[in-house]
């Protein structure tokens, strides 16, 4: 049993903080500072809105997706606006897909004048196919117990992830980006999507809160991660259509990835790609020289390497492709 912390047992500590969970051991307890909000509000603080458009394929074919990313993309990014929020794009049935714009988060009172900001920017985009939905809360301990109650969770089967970490200059000029997203996209969720009741490709972008380099505490947390403003995750099930876990890991890992990989050079860990190789993964979930660091504190706290995962530090495991004996366990979780 140690104790870890700044002043004591610091190297570990640092690791322990952005190195990623599991490698380094089994933590008994912690001791978490909590801080008081800058924002004065007291009741209704936690302004949270979902907006769902609902297109055709066969009518506009993307136009509306589009359309809607090219506008959503660089408003969220502008640093002025302290409003988060995700873009999602996946189809439904019947040749049609779905783009949400979801939890969009505004902290303040709701008379404020930038509450309303959301709904004045896109409210008036395609109104006949557009759904609100709003809701208040006083702390975002509510919020989350009211939109997450105590449930269970099962996800897709056979998930295959990849994730991007995109910075402000992508997202000020998108075009490029939705341009080949749509280009992936297509061909994956209306050659098979539409055959098979959903589609086998979906994109979400999260928006994150990048970090002046004066602000940012010493820890291993990716640099890439700190300096991104969005997060960008796909998934795609294999089990659509008869598409097997062999085609669906090698289609992510020669087509998807290498393709949005352009514009980012890091990946989110608890998202990311399972089949990247030996050499890449090291440099897209941290950096060479914050990996090496990590390996040596992982060398000198755990040499027999007890403790292991997939794409953790000291993980040297050959490149194989994604089945149900070789997912991890936590993503079917029940």
């Amino acid at each position: 049993m140690k104790m870890v912390e700044f002043t004591e047992n610091n190297d570990l500590f640092w690791a322990m903080r952005g190195g990623g969970a599991g490698p380094w051991g089994a933590v008994t307890a912690m001791t978490i500072k909590l801080h008081k909000p800058k924002n004065e509000c007291q009741s209704n603080c936690y302004q949270i809105t979902n907006a769902n458009w609902v297109g055709s394929f066969e009518e506009d074919m993307g136009e509306m997706a589009i359309d809607i990313a090219q506008k959503f993309l660089p408003f969220m990014s502008n640093p002025s606006i302290s409003i988060s929020g995700y873009f999602i794009l996946t189809a439904l049935e019947e040749f049609k897909y779905a783009v949400t714009l979801g939890e969009m988060m505004y902290v303040g009172n709701p008379e404020d004048e930038e509450a309303q900001i959301i709904k004045e920017t896109f409210g008036q985009l395609y109104p006949e196919k557009l759904s609100w939905d709003e809701q208040s809360y006083d702390t975002y301990f509510e919020k989350t117990q009211k939109q997450s109650p105590e449930t269970t969770y099962v996800a897709s089967p056979f998930p295959v992830w990849t994730s991007v970490l995109l910075n402000r200059t992508i997202l000020e000029n998108p075009d490029e980006l939705i341009s080949t997203m749509w280009s992936l996209w297509v061909p994956k969720c209306i050659n098979f999507g539409a055959l098979n009741e959903t589609c086998n490709l979906s994109y979400q972008m999260h928006f994150t809160l990048p970090k002046d380099d004066d602000d940012i505490v010493d820890t291993s947390v990716a640099k890439k991660f700190r300096q991104a403003e969005m997060h960008m995750t796909t998934n795609t099930a294999f089990n659509l259509g008869g598409i097997t876990s062999e085609e669906s890991t090698r289609w992510v890992h020669e087509v998807l990835s290498p393709a949005l990989y352009e514009y980012g050079s890091g990946s989110y860990y608890s998202e990311s790609e399972y089949s990247m190789k030996n050499g890449q993964w090291q440099n897209r979930l941290w950096d060479q020289e914050t990996y090496d660091r990590l390996l040596a504190i992982k060398q000198t706290w755990d040499p027999e390497h007890v403790f292991s995962c997939r794409h953790c530090v000291g993980d040297e495991s050959p490149e194989q492709a994604i089945t149900e004996q070789t997912m991890p366990s936590w993503r079917f979780f029940k």
